[in-house]
This record gives structure tokens, sequence and C-alpha cells, in this order.
């Protein structure tokens, strides 16, 4: 099913779901063996081995072809949240003086995919 397909039927039955739509523009626009290549071997590491204490998100394994896509999209989507609905009581919320440390390890990562998604999504003028 094409990205844009997805995405009609999602607004056609009212059910838009952010999560699954950023996940099918990673499939989409993102190479994982590229991205890893332009992460070094410890932030591999980290991602693998440490999920984000701040937003509950998931560790993400390069080596993992079938999960690889899911787990950095849910990485991603949990930690914007976090930051965006950072609420008193919301469980999921990011502490600027106490998180800020952890979220810096995650920027290189979110740059390196939002920098892939504008290079292979974008056409000649």
């Amino acid at each position: 099913m094409t990205l844009l397909k997805k995405t009609r039927n999602c607004k056609e039955n009212g059910q838009g779901n952010e999560l699954e739509s950023l996940k099918l523009v990673l499939k989409k626009f993102i190479d994982r063996d590229e991205l890893q290549k332009r992460l070094s071997s410890e932030q591999i590491e980290y991602f693998l081995k440490n999920k984000i204490s701040f937003s509950h998100a998931p560790t993400v394994s390069f080596k993992d072809t079938e999960g690889f896509y899911h787990h950095l999209a849910q990485r991603i989507y949990r930690t914007r949240n976090a930051l965006v609905h950072s609420k008193e009581g919301n469980v999921e919320r990011y502490k600027p003086y106490q998180d800020s440390q952890e979220l810096s390890k995650e920027i290189p990562l979110i740059k390196l995919v939002a920098e892939q998604v504008i290079i292979y999504s974008s056409t000649p003028l």
C-alpha cells in the first residue's frame, strides 16, 4: 500500500494516525544503511542499548530489518510528544534541566533523519 493511499484512507475515515504516517515516511525516505554510515559506532551502540527515560521510547537496532522502522518511528514520535505535550501530570514528559543531556544524544539521529527525508523527497527546480 502506498503512502498516499494509506494516508488518504486515514483522512477518509477520520482516523489520522501520526505514528503510522511517520513510519510510512521513514520506510519511503530513510535508507537504513546510509543512516548507519553517518552515525558513529558509539551512537549506534547507544541507540541499541538505551531507551529514552523521559519519553519511554524504545531502543533501535540497525540490524533488525523487521523492527527498525517501527522502533525508529516510535523513538522519534514519543520523544516529540514528550517535548510538545509536557504538561503537569503527563508521565511521558520532558523536564528541561533533568533530561537535557539525554535529549542531546537524540538530536544527531533526528537531524540525520530529517536531512534524508528532505533530500529524498525533494525534486529539482
